[in-house]
Protein backbone atom coordinates (compact mmCIF):
# COMPACT_ATOMS: atom_id res chain seq x y z
CA UNK A 1 0.00 0.00 0.00
CA UNK A 2 1.00 3.37 -0.76
CA UNK A 3 1.61 6.16 1.75
CA UNK A 4 -0.29 9.37 0.67
CA UNK A 5 2.24 12.30 1.11
CA UNK A 6 0.06 15.29 2.55
CA UNK A 7 1.31 19.19 2.73
CA UNK A 8 0.55 20.62 6.26
CA UNK A 9 -0.29 23.85 5.74
CA UNK A 10 0.96 23.63 2.53
CA UNK A 11 4.94 23.30 1.33
CA UNK A 12 5.49 25.38 4.68
CA UNK A 13 9.06 24.26 5.06
CA UNK A 14 9.94 26.12 1.98
CA UNK A 15 6.70 28.66 1.95
CA UNK A 16 4.97 30.94 4.69
CA UNK A 17 2.18 28.49 6.24
CA UNK A 18 -0.90 28.89 4.68
CA UNK A 19 -0.39 31.06 2.13
CA UNK A 20 -1.44 31.48 -1.50
CA UNK A 21 2.28 30.88 -2.18
CA UNK A 22 2.16 27.81 0.44
CA UNK A 23 -0.48 26.04 -1.73
CA UNK A 24 0.76 26.71 -4.77
CA UNK A 25 4.22 25.19 -4.01
CA UNK A 26 1.59 21.73 -2.49
CA UNK A 27 0.71 21.51 -5.91
CA UNK A 28 4.09 21.91 -7.66
CA UNK A 29 5.39 19.37 -5.40
CA UNK A 30 2.97 16.62 -6.57
CA UNK A 31 1.16 16.24 -2.73
CA UNK A 32 -1.26 14.14 -2.71
CA UNK A 33 -3.69 16.28 -0.98
CA UNK A 34 -3.27 19.29 1.10
CA UNK A 35 -3.97 19.94 4.46
CA UNK A 36 -5.30 23.42 6.20
CA UNK A 37 -6.96 24.79 9.32
CA UNK A 38 -9.95 26.88 8.89
CA UNK A 39 -11.59 29.41 11.07
CA UNK A 40 -14.19 32.49 10.20
CA UNK A 41 -13.50 36.00 10.56
CA UNK A 42 -15.93 38.47 11.84
CA UNK A 43 -18.08 38.83 9.07
CA UNK A 44 -18.37 34.75 8.80
CA UNK A 45 -15.92 34.07 5.76
CA UNK A 46 -13.87 31.40 5.81
CA UNK A 47 -9.94 31.63 6.11
CA UNK A 48 -7.07 29.59 5.90
CA UNK A 49 -5.27 30.16 9.75
CA UNK A 50 -4.43 27.74 12.36
CA UNK A 51 -4.34 30.24 15.21
CA UNK A 52 -7.04 31.81 17.35
CA UNK A 53 -5.48 35.52 16.41
CA UNK A 54 -3.27 37.51 14.01
CA UNK A 55 0.34 37.86 16.94
CA UNK A 56 2.26 34.98 15.28
CA UNK A 57 2.17 35.95 12.01
CA UNK A 58 1.54 39.45 11.36
CA UNK A 59 2.27 40.76 14.41
CA UNK A 60 -1.53 42.27 14.91
CA UNK A 61 -3.32 41.54 18.09
CA UNK A 62 -6.92 40.85 17.05
CA UNK A 63 -8.88 37.31 17.16
CA UNK A 64 -9.61 36.18 13.70
CA UNK A 65 -13.24 36.02 14.76
CA UNK A 66 -12.75 40.01 15.16
CA UNK A 67 -11.91 40.87 12.17
CA UNK A 68 -13.07 41.03 8.78
CA UNK A 69 -11.98 38.96 5.83
CA UNK A 70 -10.84 41.96 3.72
CA UNK A 71 -8.59 43.12 6.20
CA UNK A 72 -7.10 40.02 6.99
CA UNK A 73 -5.94 39.40 3.51
CA UNK A 74 -4.95 42.94 2.78
CA UNK A 75 -2.13 41.73 5.35
CA UNK A 76 0.93 40.01 4.75
CA UNK A 77 2.45 36.83 7.02
CA UNK A 78 5.78 37.01 8.14
CA UNK A 79 6.21 33.01 9.44
CA UNK A 80 9.75 33.20 11.14
CA UNK A 81 9.27 28.87 10.73
CA UNK A 82 9.80 27.95 13.70
CA UNK A 83 6.88 25.48 14.04
CA UNK A 84 7.86 23.56 10.38
CA UNK A 85 11.58 23.83 12.00
CA UNK A 86 13.37 25.98 10.00
CA UNK A 87 14.32 29.32 11.58
CA UNK A 88 13.91 31.60 8.31
CA UNK A 89 11.59 34.49 7.65
CA UNK A 90 9.20 33.73 4.98
CA UNK A 91 6.63 36.34 3.88
CA UNK A 92 2.91 35.86 2.09
CA UNK A 93 -0.41 36.04 1.41
CA UNK A 94 -3.30 34.86 3.74
CA UNK A 95 -5.34 32.57 1.76
CA UNK A 96 -9.61 32.53 2.18
CA UNK A 97 -10.54 29.15 2.03
CA UNK A 98 -12.96 29.52 -0.93
CA UNK A 99 -9.66 30.14 -2.64
CA UNK A 100 -8.31 27.28 -1.58
CA UNK A 101 -11.58 25.16 -3.08
CA UNK A 102 -10.70 27.03 -6.11
CA UNK A 103 -7.05 25.50 -6.23
CA UNK A 104 -8.18 21.84 -5.13
CA UNK A 105 -10.29 21.72 -7.84
CA UNK A 106 -8.78 23.24 -11.05
CA UNK A 107 -5.80 20.28 -9.32
CA UNK A 108 -8.08 17.69 -8.59
CA UNK A 109 -6.59 17.36 -5.26
CA UNK A 110 -8.24 16.46 -2.19
CA UNK A 111 -8.40 19.05 0.66
CA UNK A 112 -7.97 17.77 4.60
CA UNK A 113 -9.74 20.70 6.49
CA UNK A 114 -9.28 21.03 10.48
CA UNK A 115 -11.89 23.22 12.25
CA UNK A 116 -10.78 24.62 15.69
CA UNK A 117 -13.43 23.91 18.93
CA UNK A 118 -14.59 25.68 20.99
CA UNK A 119 -15.06 28.73 18.79
CA UNK A 120 -17.25 31.73 18.95
CA UNK A 121 -18.99 30.82 15.96
CA UNK A 122 -20.17 27.40 17.09
CA UNK A 123 -21.47 24.78 13.84
CA UNK A 124 -21.31 27.97 11.73
CA UNK A 125 -17.56 26.87 10.40
CA UNK A 126 -18.58 23.35 9.39
CA UNK A 127 -21.94 24.78 7.65
CA UNK A 128 -20.00 26.94 5.45
CA UNK A 129 -16.96 24.72 4.39
CA UNK A 130 -19.77 21.94 3.19
CA UNK A 131 -21.36 24.62 1.23
CA UNK A 132 -18.36 25.21 -0.51
CA UNK A 133 -17.64 21.86 -1.16
CA UNK A 134 -21.11 21.07 -2.37
CA UNK A 135 -20.19 24.65 -4.89
CA UNK A 136 -17.25 23.10 -6.30
CA UNK A 137 -17.45 19.88 -5.80
CA UNK A 138 -13.89 19.40 -4.66
CA UNK A 139 -13.12 16.05 -2.40
CA UNK A 140 -12.62 17.27 1.89
CA UNK A 141 -11.98 15.52 4.53
CA UNK A 142 -13.06 17.36 7.46
CA UNK A 143 -10.68 16.92 10.53
CA UNK A 144 -11.28 18.09 13.79
CA UNK A 145 -10.19 17.07 18.10
CA UNK A 146 -13.73 17.93 18.65
CA UNK A 147 -16.06 14.43 17.80
CA UNK A 148 -19.21 16.80 17.65
CA UNK A 149 -17.36 18.24 14.86
CA UNK A 150 -16.54 15.42 13.32
CA UNK A 151 -20.16 14.28 13.56
CA UNK A 152 -21.65 17.32 12.40
CA UNK A 153 -19.30 17.06 9.07
CA UNK A 154 -20.82 13.52 8.72
CA UNK A 155 -24.32 14.67 8.72
CA UNK A 156 -23.57 18.03 6.30
CA UNK A 157 -20.92 15.78 3.86
CA UNK A 158 -22.34 12.49 3.96
CA UNK A 159 -19.84 10.93 0.76
CA UNK A 160 -17.13 12.13 2.43
CA UNK A 161 -14.54 10.12 5.08
CA UNK A 162 -14.05 12.30 7.69
CA UNK A 163 -11.33 12.20 10.29
CA UNK A 164 -11.01 11.85 14.36
CA UNK A 165 -7.91 13.57 15.48
CA UNK A 166 -6.66 12.23 18.81
CA UNK A 167 -3.72 13.33 20.57
CA UNK A 168 -4.38 10.71 23.82
CA UNK A 169 -4.73 6.87 23.01
CA UNK A 170 -7.41 6.85 26.10
CA UNK A 171 -9.74 8.28 23.42
CA UNK A 172 -9.37 5.66 20.57
CA UNK A 173 -11.88 3.32 21.34
CA UNK A 174 -14.44 6.91 21.22
CA UNK A 175 -13.36 7.15 17.51
CA UNK A 176 -16.04 6.03 15.31
CA UNK A 177 -14.86 7.50 11.73
CA UNK A 178 -13.39 5.75 8.72
CA UNK A 179 -10.18 7.50 9.85
CA UNK A 180 -8.44 8.34 12.50
CA UNK A 181 -5.66 11.20 12.71
CA UNK A 182 -3.00 11.04 15.17
CA UNK A 183 -0.11 12.56 16.36
CA UNK A 184 3.51 11.92 15.38
CA UNK A 185 4.32 11.92 19.37
CA UNK A 186 1.38 9.49 20.59
CA UNK A 187 2.87 6.56 17.84
CA UNK A 188 6.86 7.37 19.39
CA UNK A 189 5.31 6.39 22.82
CA UNK A 190 3.43 3.79 21.79
CA UNK A 191 3.44 2.18 17.75
CA UNK A 192 1.45 -0.84 17.75
CA UNK A 193 -1.56 1.62 18.24
CA UNK A 194 -1.64 1.64 14.84
CA UNK A 195 -2.20 -2.09 14.43
CA UNK A 196 -4.51 -1.54 16.83
CA UNK A 197 -6.53 0.43 14.79
CA UNK A 198 -5.72 -1.40 11.91
CA UNK A 199 -7.66 -4.77 13.25
CA UNK A 200 -10.29 -2.74 13.58
CA UNK A 201 -10.55 -1.85 10.13
CA UNK A 202 -9.45 2.17 10.26
CA UNK A 203 -7.37 3.94 8.09
CA UNK A 204 -4.34 6.27 10.07
CA UNK A 205 -3.04 9.79 8.81
CA UNK A 206 -0.23 10.63 11.22
CA UNK A 207 0.77 14.47 11.91
CA UNK A 208 3.73 16.45 11.45
CA UNK A 209 6.24 14.05 9.61
CA UNK A 210 9.14 16.05 8.28
CA UNK A 211 12.29 13.56 9.67
CA UNK A 212 13.48 11.13 7.06
CA UNK A 213 13.82 8.43 9.87
CA UNK A 214 9.69 8.86 10.60
CA UNK A 215 8.83 9.29 6.98
CA UNK A 216 10.19 5.93 6.60
CA UNK A 217 8.82 4.68 9.44
CA UNK A 218 5.07 5.45 9.27
CA UNK A 219 5.57 3.95 5.66
CA UNK A 220 7.29 0.74 7.03
CA UNK A 221 3.82 0.42 9.60
CA UNK A 222 1.58 1.07 6.65
CA UNK A 223 -0.08 4.15 7.31
CA UNK A 224 -2.44 5.34 4.88
CA UNK A 225 -0.98 9.55 4.60
CA UNK A 226 1.41 11.49 6.42
CA UNK A 227 0.66 15.46 6.86
CA UNK A 228 4.26 17.02 6.36
CA UNK A 229 5.36 20.41 5.91
CA UNK A 230 8.22 19.10 3.03
CA UNK A 231 5.64 17.17 0.51
CA UNK A 232 8.28 17.33 -1.97
CA UNK A 233 11.23 16.11 0.20
CA UNK A 234 8.79 12.95 1.90
CA UNK A 235 7.96 11.86 -1.87
CA UNK A 236 11.86 11.82 -2.32
CA UNK A 237 12.85 9.89 0.72
CA UNK A 238 9.69 7.21 -0.50
CA UNK A 239 11.02 7.18 -3.75
CA UNK A 240 8.38 7.92 -5.26
CA UNK A 241 8.10 9.79 -8.51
Amino acid sequence: MRTRVFAHRGSSFEFAEQSRESFEAAIRDGADGIECDVRLTSDRIPLCWHDRDLKRLTGRSELISQIDAATVTSLRIFDNGIESGRDQLREGRPVLFEELVQLAKESGLPLLVETKHPVRSGAAVEEVIAQLVKKYGVLVHLLSFSFTAVRRAERLMPKFEHVQLLQHSKLISMATTPIVGLDLKLVHRDHSIIASLRRRGKKVFIWTVNNDEDIRWMSELGVDGIITDKPAHAKKVLGYP
